[in-house]
């Protein structure tokens, strides 16, 4: 079904999107295993906590990136044809502040997942260890943040859908 899609295609943004998530999904596997391998053997620091954290980020960053990616694509399409439909023309600052609002976003998508993979390592290297209050708050902010990134893009996609329907 997915080949018949591609098939053709001339919107080279939905391979990329298929892409980073297949990679997403690769990643998650690769994590979840080294988490059953390093779970075995809590006693050193072990390569695979490393590995499990590198490809938690690229799952986690490349899963949200996939999203926006999307959502934002869908979002811009439904202000252009808002706009066509009500005879506007959009300006040349609206869609600057469009293209800023974006690499905002996907600056944020790829630094929150790395936040998160960095503080995960620091706790678990060392299980045994008391960690400070700071470090764990960071991590438990982190964490959230990625809810928070999915989130904004459902919102953008939910605001999408209600523009078009508007404009119908």
């Amino acid at each position: 079904m997915l080949l018949r899609v591609f098939k053709g295609s001339k919107y080279l943004f939905l391979y990329i999107i298929s892409f980073m998530l297949l990679i997403s999904n690769i990643c998650a596997i690769l994590s979840n295993h080294c988490v059953k391998i390093w779970d075995a053997d809590h006693s050193k620091i072990s390569p695979f906590l490393f590995i499990e954290a590198t490809a938690g980020f690229i799952r986690d960053s490349l899963f949200n990136l996939a999203h926006w990616i999307f959502c934002y694509r869908y979002w811009v399409i439904a202000i252009e044809m808002e706009a066509l439909m009500n005879y506007k023309v959009i300006t040349e600052r609206t869609k600057t502040l469009q293209k800023t609002f974006n690499s905002i976003v996907i600056f944020l998508d790829i630094i929150m997942p790395l936040w998160y993979c960095v503080t995960y390592a620091f706790l678990n290297v060392n299980p045994d260890q008391v960690h400070s209050n700071k470090l764990q708050i960071q991590y438990i902010l982190a964490l959230y943040s990625r809810g928070l990134l999915l989130m904004l893009s459902a919102l953008f996609l939910a605001d999408s859908i209600f523009r078009i329907k508007k404009s119908i």
